[in-house]
């Protein structure tokens, strides 16, 4: 039994490593063994949360693909991927996560701040028209 929980820890954080890290043969590996897609790296980020904000957009679709929560929040700061990848200006990830039924809406816990936002602060004009486009406001 400790042997089975030391290989899922192990394997949930080379599926989060992956994800980070856009190696999607790896992910793509974790995801048909039927990786818990609700794990996060230090009670903090989720791999699509991870995938988007380091613009890894096969990653991001293949995480989607194996039907994970959109709108899974971050336990450190609540928020989700699409804040992340809107933040990043990763304009592609933004559009496969509103294809996904991303909430437009959601708020950060910390600072009650929408995708739209975080992509305004940020200057990412690219993603703000595509999230304006979505009917963000």
């Amino acid at each position: 039994m400790v042997k089975q929980a030391k290989l899922l820890a192990e394997n949930q954080s080379a599926f989060l490593n992956a994800a980070e890290s856009g190696d999607f043969g790896k992910v793509k590996k974790l995801l048909d063994s039927g990786i818990d897609l609700s794990a996060n790296k230090e009670k903090a980020e989720s791999a699509l949360f991870l995938a988007a904000s380091q613009g890894h957009l096969r990653t991001v679709q293949a995480i989607l693909a194996a039907s994970v929560n959109v709108d899974l929040q971050n336990g450190k700061y609540g928020t989700i991927a699409l804040m992340a990848a809107a933040y990043s200006g990763h304009k592609e990830i933004v559009q496969a996560l509103l294809a996904a039924k991303a909430n437009l809406e959601s708020k950060d816990s910390s600072y009650g701040k929408t995708a739209l936002m975080w992509a305004s602060e940020m200057g990412q004009n690219e993603v703000i028209e595509v999230l304006k486009d979505a009917g963000a406001k």
